[in-house]
C-alpha cells in the first residue's frame, strides 16, 4: 500500500460553516463548524471533506452486556444514547403501567380489556404478565377489531415526578362492536377440572417489548379454566419511545 502524503504540522482551528476554508493546511488538519456541529477535515491541504458522517450507524459500548450497541438521539434525552429495543424511558416520563386485581373471576367467566393505540409514530412497547392464583386460565390478544370499550382506566407514570400521559387508552369490559379482531396470542396455564386439588394456577404473559401498531385496537382477555373463582393480577407495562435519528 502507498501512502498518497505524509502528515505533518497537523492544525485544529474553529470557524463557521461560512467561512472560507483555507487551503495549505497539512492533510489531516481539521477545522470545527461550531454553528453547525459538523468536523471538516482536509486530506490534501485544498478539498475539504466532513470528518464524521451522520447518516453513518455509530456504536456505543454498553457495560452492562459487555456488546456494542446503536446509539440514537433520542428524543427523551436530547443526545445521543444506547437506545435497544427494551430501551426504560422511565427518567423521560414516557413509561407507564397498568395494575388489576380481580379477586375473584367467577367460574369459567373471562374479563376483556381494550388497549387502543395512537395515531402516532411513537413506538409502543407493551409487556403484560398475568398470574392466576387459584386454578387455571387462559390469556388471549386480539388484534385490529372494532370493539368499544366500557370503563375507562387509569394508567400510571412510572416516573412521579411527571405529568405526562400515556397515549394509549386502557378501557375495562367492551361494550359494543362486532369483532374481537384476529388472535395473535393464546396461552394457558394450569390444570382443568372441578376438584380445586388436581387446579393449580400459573403465570402468563407477551413476549417482552412486543411493539403494537398505531392506531390499532387491542383486546387482552382473561378467562378461568378451573370451574371455580380464580383470583387474578394483571400487569401491563406501555413504554413510548421515538427515535429521531
Amino acid at each position: 500500500m502507498t501512502l498518497s502524503s505524509k502528515i505533518t504540522e497537523v492544525q485544529h482551528r474553529i470557524g463557521l460553516s461560512t467561512d472560507p476554508k483555507p487551503s495549505g493546511m497539512a492533510p489531516g488538519s481539521t477545522i470545527y463548524e461550531r454553528d453547525s456541529g459538523r468536523m471538516m477535515m482536509t486530506y490534501d491541504g485544498t478539498h475539504w471533506v466532513e470528518k464524521f458522517n451522520p447518516g453513518v450507524p455509530i456504536k456505543g459500548y454498553q457495560a452492562s452486556n459487555e456488546t456494542y450497541q446503536f446509539l440514537r438521539l433520542c428524543s427523551c434525552y436530547g443526545s445521543l444514547v444506547i437506545s435497544t429495543e427494551e430501551s426504560v424511558q422511565v427518567s423521560a416520563g414516557r413509561d407507564y403501567y397498568y395494575h388489576d386485581v380481580l379477586a375473584p373471576l367467577g367460574a369459567s367467566a373471562s374479563q376483556d380489556y381494550l388497549l387502543t393505540t395512537p395515531n402516532s409514530d411513537l413506538k409502543i412497547y407493551f409487556d403484560l404478565t398475568v398470574i392466576f392464583g387459584d386454578g387455571a386460565g387462559s390469556l388471549e390478544v386480539y388484534e385490529g377489531g372494532d370493539r368499544v370499550g366500557s370503563t375507562l382506566q387509569t394508567i400510571v407514570n412510572r416516573n412521579r415526578n411527571s405529568s405526562n400521559d400515556s397515549m394509549v387508552t386502557i378501557h375495562k369490559g367492551q361494550s359494543g362492536g362486532t369483532s374481537d379482531g384476529t388472535k395473535i396470542y393464546w396461552k394457558r396455564t394450569g390444570k382443568d377440572g372441578g376438584n380445586t386439588k388436581f387446579d393449580v394456577g400459573g403465570t402468563v404473559g407477551v413476549a417482552k417489548y412486543t411493539i403494537l401498531k398505531k392506531n390499532t385496537k387491542y383486546i387482552v382477555r382473561l378467562t378461568d379454566k378451573s370451574a371455580a373463582d380464580n383470583n387474578i393480577s394483571l400487569s401491563m407495562r406501555l413504554i413510548e419511545h421515538e427515535d429521531v435519528l
